[in-house]
C-alpha cells in the first residue's frame, strides 16, 4: 500500500505487515535550511501508511466469515498441540468459561472480536472491567447497583418523602 504527504512530494510503501519497503522523496521539498519540513512530511507519509495498513488489514478480516477461517489439519499424533496462534486459543479458552458457551460459540464470538475494530474491541474490555469495579449489592435491597442505595431505593426513598411532606402540608 502507497501513503503520501504534502501533495505527493513525500511517498511511502509499506506491506502488511507494517513495514517500510521503500521512501520516494520529491527534490523539490529537500531544502536544507528547512529540514524540519521533510521530516514532518516523512512523520505524515510514514503515518498515513501505518493507518492505511491497519484498515486494509481490518476490512479484510471483516470479509472472512468466522466459517472461512479454516483451522490447521493436523497430522496424525498432533494430540495437544494449538491449533490457532496462542491469543486466539486463550481468548477462546477464556470465552468458554462463560455459562453456556461451547467451543463453537467461543470460536465464533472470538474471531467477531478479531474482525471488530481496536476500538470495539477495547469498550467491550472497558465494559467487562467497569462491571466488575462497579457494580455491588446495595446496602438496603441486594439488588445489583453502581451506587449504594440503588436508584429504586433512593426513588422509594425520594417517594416516602414527598409523601411525608403532602401529608403534612395538607394538615
Amino acid at each position: 500500500m502507497e501513503a503520501s504527504s504534502g501533495g505527493g512530494m513525500v511517498n511511502i510503501v509499506m506491506n502488511g505487515k507494517q513495514e517500510a519497503l521503500s521512501i520516494r522523496i520529491d527534490p523539490e521539498v529537500v531544502n536544507r535550511e528547512d529540514i524540519d519540513m521533510l521530516q514532518d512530511l516523512m512523520i505524515a507519509a510514514v503515518n498515513e501508511a501505518i493507518r492505511k495498513s491497519q484498515e486494509m488489514m481490518t476490512e479484510e478480516m471483516k470479509k472472512s466469515p468466522a466459517g472461512s477461517i479454516s483451522r490447521p489439519i493436523l497430522k496424525k499424533g498432533a494430540v495437544g498441540m494449538a491449533l490457532y496462534a496462542k491469543p486466539i486459543d486463550h481468548l477462546i479458552e477464556a470465552l468458554m468459561r462463560l455459562p453456556g458457551i461451547g467451543k463453537k460459540t467461543a470460536s465464533r464470538l472470538a474471531f467477531h472480536i478479531l474482525r471488530s475494530s481496536s476500538s470495539e474491541a477495547q469498550e467491550l474490555a472497558r465494559s467487562i472491567l467497569d462491571v466488575k469495579e462497579k457494580i455491588r449489592l446495595c446496602s438496603t435491597c441486594f439488588n445489583l447497583t453502581d451506587e449504594d442505595p440503588c436508584r429504586v431505593c433512593q426513588m422509594s426513598a425520594d417517594t416516602r418523602r414527598s409523601c411525608a411532606w403532602s401529608r403534612d402540608r395538607m394538615t
